[in-house]
Parts: C-alpha cells; structure tokens; sequence
C-alpha cells in the first residue's frame, strides 16, 4: 500500500498539472492534518468497546479514502482541495489506527517470541515496500506517454486499495482478549497528555501518539515500553 499508494500522490499531483508547489504541500500538510485528527483514537476505541472493531475501522476508512484517487486517474485530473482531503483522510485514518493496533498487536504475540516476530515482519514489510517503490517506477515508466501515465495512476492507487482491505480483512480475523476489552477505561483529555503518578514510577507513557508513518517503525513503542512490566493488564493507547 505505501510502495503504490502515498508514495506517488506527490508525483500524480504534477502528472495532472497542479504545479511543484501543490506537490510539496501535498506531501507535509495531509500527514499534519492526520497527526492532529488521530487524537480521537483514545474515544473512538472506548466508543467501539474494542482495540480490533477500531483498527478494521480505521484501515475500512483508509482503504475508502484511497478510492476516491482512483477514480481522479481515470478522469485524468481534480481540484487540489479534493487531492488534500483524500490525502488527509488517508493520513488521519492510518495515525489514529497506529496506536490502537500498538496496543493491541502485544496480546497477540507472546512476550518471548516478540524479537524474533517482529525482525521477520521487518524484512517482509520493507521487501514487500521495496517492491511496491519499483513496481511503481517500472509502471509509470512503461506508460509514460501523455493520458497514459496519468491513468497508471489509477493502476497503482487501486494496487494500493487492494492491499489495504486484504490487511483489513486479516486484521478482522483475529481475536481481542477478553480482559483488554474489559479493562477499557473512559478517556479523559488531560490523561492524553499529563502522566498519573503510577505511570511516573513505572517509566510508561500516557500516550503514544504517531507523528510519522505507522508502516516505518521496526516495533511498536507501546510493546517496547510496557514489556518492562509483565503484569500490566491496563490497555495504554
């Protein structure tokens, strides 16, 4: 998804005319206004009563923020404020996915295979990035004629649709403990962002918050960080 989707919107930006500044801006301001909007994500999981029903949600409306792009390639072209507001929806949503599925993913795997699952998942996340980045290339290279190349675009954006609801339904399939759905606490603003004395002592954050693509990090930092206390049965998004 990342390979054929975000990477090339600041490309299909100048494909269809709307100038190198547009581009730039497309690149920084939808990944701001996600870091902002992925602030709901503490509500929108004590809403959802589930680590799991928030995080297929967010990658359902990742997936649906991509489509649009699609349909832009085909028609060889948008307004810059439509490009922007898909682009920050995509961001929003796969931001306020991140902490959640940090959360969520250290239930699923045991404590002692943790090293060795996630230094798998890095090679086959970053091989399978590094082939989305040529395929990409190969593609627009092979259409790069007029009309042509912009609707290559098409191909690659719906390559990226694709993988985002086969990753939704995977994530769907698996399971949520009953105790973490359980122990899902009401939310209040200030608990966002000021630690409560415990959370002082044991050295874990209040809140972990992405302010940079979900997909780059090698761990979670919310496993990273909890993993120092085994007997933590408290969800920390």
């Amino acid at each position: 998804m990342v390979g054929t989707g975000e990477t090339y919107l600041p490309a299909f930006v100048l494909a269809v005319g709307l100038g190198e500044t547009t581009a730039g801006m497309i690149a920084a301001a939808p990944m701001l206004g996600g870091a902002v909007i992925q602030m709901i994500s503490p509500w929108g999981v004590q809403w959802m009563r589930s680590l799991r029903r928030w995080v297929v949600f967010c990658a359902v409306v990742q997936t649906l923020s991509l489509t649009p792009l699609v349909y832009f390639a085909l028609r060889g072209g948008a307004p810059a404020a439509l490009i922007f507001a898909a682009a920050t929806l995509y961001w929003a949503s796969g931001m306020a996915l991140s902490p959640a599925w940090n959360t969520w993913i250290g239930s699923l795997v045991p404590r002692r295979l943790r090293a060795h699952f996630f230094g798998r998942r890095v090679r086959v996340t970053q091989g399978c990035l590094l082939t989305g980045l040529i395929s990409g290339g190969l593609i627009l290279h092979h259409f790069a004629e007029g009309r042509r190349e912009i609707s290559a675009f098409a191909l690659l954006f719906c390559t990226a649709v694709v993988a985002r609801l086969v990753s939704a339904r995977f994530l769907a399939g698996r399971a949520t403990p009953r105790w973490m759905s359980r122990s899902i606490a009401p939310c209040r603003f200030r608990s966002c962002f000021v630690a409560s004395p415990t959370e002082r002592t044991d050295g874990s954050s209040p809140i972990s918050w992405d302010f940079r693509s979900p997909r780059r990090s090698p761990a979670p930092s919310s496993i990273l960080t909890c993993s120092r206390n085994s007997t933590c049965r408290t969800p920390c998004i």
